[in-house]
Order: structure tokens, then sequence, then C-alpha cells
């Protein structure tokens, strides 16, 4: 049998395919392409894990990732602010490792700048090898290096594969094996061209699959890439900004709603979704309208990762006045009564002993200069606990998907258990670990969903009714 390339397959042949070869291991990026295939969702990332862990491989935790690369930071680079630093070249250093540069060949370039990015990812990778471990970024490369056996795999869903993707997956596809990509002839799609020719030099064949009867959506598509009549079902709006746009088309959703229209067959699209998934949020609400957006939002975002860096700024500096106050009248904990509220305004305490005269009792967060990872760790769960967080959290659904998303963060920041750091460097952790997890922006079941255009490429044909945004 021969490993093939499909373009433009509509889902519902796939299903018909995997029906018929249910030997297939369909694999997906996100959850919304293996809900159009009605499979469990797969990644490739998850199919590298088992090899990975055959072969004795770890791949570091996100936060261990961090602390190294802040290490490597400080150890390469003159800098004051090594945790700016550190974020502003997290992501030139995992672009190197996940394209797969050999670090020797860059560190010879002959830009200084370059040669000293060079050296710092040598320097954290080898940080990372002296822990057995390897980082995220790495982990199709170093899959692809230890597989023993390889299995036949769809794919359906990475319309543009990376270079460590595409050796992973020509590492691991047996015969019987598909992909699936769209539109191979359109200007718009140069790098799933290459992609293709990449995988043809491998011994991939490519296969076409005319369309007797082009759906709604392959029209609509046809229109964007080749300027083509809009169908007349498409009507077009402008509006003056992008708050009018939003109203506008959250009007139309809700008299959809109202006429019956079930909400898991409306769509709205934006090319940027967290650019209107704010705007398109607060209006939902207003509108009473169920929308679901599942765009990461980082820690920090959200509530109680303002409260978290909130309590980490007033133990820092000694419980000044205004910053204690937004912590104790903080949405997801009001500790403090409207009398002693009334009485702070007056006195204005801006240190623990003149906050305790008033009667608001801050013993708990009075901090050591020093401590193990594991006391730091139980100090930050006693004070979660203190002030109800886990409670103020659960009157919003992002809050607290972010409250259990920290708790899995604790878990990694007290290890390992005995080592003694100072109070600055588990706050620059706990900081560190808040701007990189992410929860979704409006987590839950039901609703209309906002998606970005790739997403809704694979969901394309279940939807009824689309409202896309910033399509100028």
């Amino acid at each position: 049998m021969k490993r093939l390339v499909y373009f433009n397959l509509p889902d519902n042949y796939l299903i018909h395919q995997l029906a018929k070869y249910p030997s297939l291991k369909v694999i997906t990026p996100t959850s919304f392409a293996a809900r159009a295939l009605k499979v469990p969702h797969q990644s490739l990332e998850t199919l590298a894990r088992p090899s990975l862990v055959e072969a004795g491989i770890r791949v570091a935790p996100i936060l261990i990732a961090l602390r190294l690369l802040r290490t490597s930071v400080s150890t390469v680079i003159q800098t004051f602010d090594v945790e700016g630093t550190t974020r502003a070249l997290s992501s030139a250093v995992k672009a190197i490792l996940r394209a797969g540069i050999n670090l020797e060949s860059l560190a010879a370039a002959s830009s200084n700048r370059t040669q000293q990015l060079a050296l710092l990812t040598q320097t954290y990778v080898s940080l990372l090898r002296e822990r057995d471990m390897i980082d995220p970024a790495e982990a199709l490369w170093q899959a692809s290096n230890v597989i023993t056996k390889r299995q036949p795999v769809l794919i359906y869903g990475y319309f543009h594969p990376c270079i460590d993707q595409l050796n992973f997956l020509n590492a691991i596809a047996d015969d019987g094996s598909v992909m699936v990509l769209p539109c191979p002839e359109s200007s718009h799609f140069v790098d799933t061209q290459k992609a293709v020719e990449c995988l043809q030099q491998k011994g991939w064949e490519v296969q076409i699959l005319a369309e007797t009867n082009p759906s709604f959506g392959a029209e609509l598509q046809d229109c964007f890439l080749n300027r083509t009549i809009v169908p007349p079902e498409v009507k077009a709006y402008i509006y003056p900004h992008l708050e009018s746009e939003v109203r506008g088309a959250l009007a139309q959703v809700k008299n959809l709603l109202s006429q019956g229209t079930p909400a898991n067959e409306i769509v709205l699209v934006a090319r940027d979704d967290t650019l209107y998934g704010p705007t398109v949020l607060d209006v939902a609400y207003e509108y009473k309208l169920p929308v679901r957006a599942l765009y990461g939002v980082p820690l920090n975002a959200t509530r109680l990762g303002a409260w978290v860096q909130l309590l980490l700024e007033v133990i820092q500096e000694k419980f000044p006045f205004e910053s204690t106050a937004r912590l104790l009248r903080h949405p997801l904990c009001s500790a403090i009564s409207a009398p002693v509220w009334q009485e702070a305004r007056k006195q204005h305490p801006s240190d623990l002993l003149a906050w305790q005269n008033l009667g608001v009792n801050l013993s708990l967060l009075d901090s050591p200069h020093e401590d193990s990872r594991a006391n730091w760790v139980e100090r930050m769960q006693d004070v979660l606990n203190k002030f109800n967080l886990r409670q103020g959290a659960g009157r919003w659904a992002r809050e607290i998907v972010a409250y259990y998303e920290f708790q899995e963060v604790l878990v990694d920041l007290s290890k390992p258990e005995e080592e003694v750091i100072s109070l600055g460097e588990f706050a620059a952790d706990v900081i560190g670990s808040l701007a990189l997890i992410t929860v979704p922006a409006q987590p839950g079941r039901g609703g209309v969903e906002l998606h970005t255009p790739v997403s809704l490429f694979v969901i394309w044909s279940q939807i009824s009714a689309r409202f896309c945004f910033g399509c100028s």
C-alpha cells in the first residue's frame, strides 16, 4: 500500500472512509477537527509520547523549562532584567529548536546577536540534558529518531505543517496512511505546496478528489481565493468600527436563535479571535446570548491571576495601603467589611502592624526571606484557603478553570521540594507561570462558538449560519 496526500476531501467522505478502515489512527491538531470526524482527539504530540517514554526521554514540564531558560539567560546575557529578557527571547529559542537548526552552524554566523542566541540555546539545551530532559519544542524531532514501530494514520487539520511535524509524520506513518490538505493550486497555500513537495520527495503520492457537486463551503472558498461571484446566500455588511460590527452580527444571531435555529448550527468567525473575543463576550453578555470563546487567555489575564500577582506585590512591598486595599476588596474574596474599610480610608495603614491594629489579620502573609519550595507552595495554599479563593472563583466558569490550573502550577513549583529559594525567586516563578499557562476565554458547553477561519475549515459542513468578522 501507498502513503497518500489527498486534497479537498470533505469530512463526510472521511467519516465514510474511517468506517471502512478502522485500523487508521486519526490525528488532529484540535478537538474541533476531531469532532468534525467524530473521533477522539489525538495530536502529533500525543502520538509521539509513547516513543519518547519507551526511549527514556522526558519532556520538561513548562515551568521547569522556564526556570532553566531563565538560568541560561542569566549565564549568557549581561542584563539586570533576567525575567524580561527571558520572556523576550523565549519564542526565538523555541523557534530554533522547533526548526531543527544546527546550533553549531548558527553559532558560526557573522551576527553577534545570532551568535549570542545560539550560545543561549546551547546552554539551555545542556541544562535540559543534564536532567535527561528535552524542551517541548524538540519533542517531534526527538521522537522521530527513536520510533521503533510505524503505524497507519490519517492526519487531518494540519493545514500548515511545520518541518518538525512533517519529519515526525514521515517517520511514524506506515503504508496506508493518509494526509488531507486544502487547496493546492491556490497561491494562498504556498506553504502547503512546499509541504506536499517535501512529502513527495519522501515517497508520498498525491491524490486529488474532484468535487462533482461543490458544497456551499467550497463555493464560498472559491469566492475568496479566486474572486468569483459571491453565492446569493452570502450577505456582506460594512460597519464603522469593531463594536458596531460585533453588535450587528450578534443581533442577527439572537434573531436566529429566537426563530429556533440551534446554537450549535451557528458560528462566529474572526480573523483574530483574541482581538474580537473580549468585545464579542461583553456584547453577548449584554444581549444574554450563549457564546463560547475557546482561544487561550493567560492566567495573568484572569481575575485569579490578577489576585495572585497582587498578593505577591503586597507581600514583597510590605503591605502598602493601595495594593493591600485592592487585594482585600477584590471581587474574588471581598475580605474586608464596610466599617473596617471606612476606617482604613481614614487611617491609610501602610504596614502589617497598622493593618493589624484595624483588626485585619494578615499575619499569614508575613513571609520569611527564604524557605523551601515545598513550604512556599504550602504557604500559598494556606493563603488561598484563608481568602476562600475557590469559592470566589466558582462564580465564573473561566475563573474556576483558572483556579484548578493554578493548583497544577503549584504542584510543579513545589519541585524539588527541598530546594531553598528566596521570596523573590518564588514570586518570579509564580509570575512567569501565570504568563505561560492559559485557560479558555469562555469555557463551558453548548452555545454559539467563536472560531478562526482555520478552525472553521474542519467544521464548515456542520454549520447552517456563519458570521465573519474582519473579512475586508
